[in-house]
């Protein structure tokens, strides 16, 4: 249904066209009617209606000053004039205005009701050729986003022709060119204990998504990636100098935005190691993979590449190294049986400023139980 005001300041003409019409059966809605004009104004803000009818001769506002107004507010607003005044300047005016329609007084049914129609059929036209034209940046949009992984992929993909890279680049007007190159891993979920059909994904996760995508397109020099279905690398560029910094700047922004959450997503940020080349990427994408996948052990919120077991287990770790590069459900399963052990003694669970590293105590808890 679309909304209808009318205003008239004679109340038997008021009535009477509000009578002549029956609204629903031509798919309006009569929502407001007035006297004059300055009564009609902060009810039509409130109604937002599709339709405005009114006179022109009232008292206080006459309808073409309402018009005018109200069409700056709402510019799609569809206006039909209704006047006793056969008058050139009074129509040349209302077309200036945008007005749809110029009814003189008195209005025939068939001739109300043939306007009506009309105003109906283009609001189903546009209509159509919005969903059209929605469909068609959501299509556009589906394709943007394989474009951009099968980007990310080959980014991450040792021996990559560094040609093909640029060419797509360009395709997608990224500019992958700079001094140094860095990636921070985010992702948030659902905690395991919540009765959320999906765990992975919920509304709230989808709006503290929206506050990152938002805040990292303020910033320059950096493109954001889907990694995995719940997880994302954000491609950091920038100068020899700086690139140390932009990563910190990068993971504190991430960590503000998912500690200011009450909500109790699981959430982890982590950061690979500064590369000079394109053609480190890859390299610099199995870094970081390798302290991402800490996250499946009950590390969480912010880890660096301090909490990397080192030392005695070194040939165990290179194991999770070999493990981590293709990260699925097969290779977590034979990180855990090949870390377990050793990821449940206490000294494994220090923590240090140096470390940038925070855990929530329900995951220590598991992994201390």
């Amino acid at each position: 249904m679309y909304k209808v005001f009318l205003i008239e300041d004679e109340i038997v003409i008021r009535e009477a066209l509000e009578r002549m019409i029956p609204w629903n059966e031509y798919g309006f809605e009569l929502v407001g009617k007035a006297k004059d004009g300055e009564i009609a104004l902060p009810m039509i803000r409130k109604t937002k209606p599709d339709v405005l009818i009114t006179d022109i001769k009232m008292p206080f506002m006459d309808g073409l000053t309402l018009s005018g107004i109200v069409k700056k507010e709402f510019p799609d607003i569809r206006i039909v004039i209704v006047s006793g005044y056969d008058d050139f300047e009074y129509a040349k005016k209302a077309i200036a205005l945008g007005v749809d329609d110029y009814l003189l007084k008195p209005i025939a049914k068939a001739e109300f009701v043939n306007v009506l129609q009309k105003i109906y059929q283009d609001f189903e036209e546009k209509g159509k050729q919005q969903d059209y034209y929605e469909k068609f940046e959501q299509e556009f949009k589906k394709y943007e986003n394989h474009s951009r992984r099968d980007f990310f992929e080959l980014l991450v993909t040792k021996h990559a022709d560094l040609q093909e890279i640029y060419e797509k680049a360009e395709k997608l007007s990224i500019d992958i060119m700079a001094e140094s190159y860095n990636m921070v891993f985010f992702s948030l979920s659902e905690s395991k204990d919540t009765d959320t059909v999906d765990q992975g994904y919920s509304q709230r996760a989808a709006d503290i998504q929206k506050q990152i995508d938002d805040a990292l397109q303020k910033e320059k020099e950096l493109y954001v990636f889907r990694n995995q279905t719940f997880s994302y690398v954000v491609l950091l560029m920038g100068d020899h100098e700086n690139i140390q910094e932009r990563t910190k700047n990068c993971v504190k922004l991430l960590q503000d935005i998912l500690e200011n959450d009450q909500s109790g997503l699981e959430w982890i940020v982590c950061a690979s190691e500064p590369v000079e080349r394109l053609s480190q990427l890859p390299e610099c994408y199995k870094k970081g993979m390798q302290i991402f996948a800490y996250r499946y052990f009950g590390y969480s919120h912010v880890v660096s590449s301090d909490m990397v077991p080192v030392g005695e287990h070194e040939s165990e770790d290179s194991e999770i190294k070999d493990l981590v590069s293709v990260d699925s459900s097969r290779s977590v399963t034979a990180i855990f049986l090949i870390t377990a052990s050793r990821l449940w003694k206490p000294e494994r669970h220090r923590t240090s400023s140096s470390m940038l590293m925070r855990r929530s105590s329900q995951q220590s808890r598991m992994l201390t139980a």
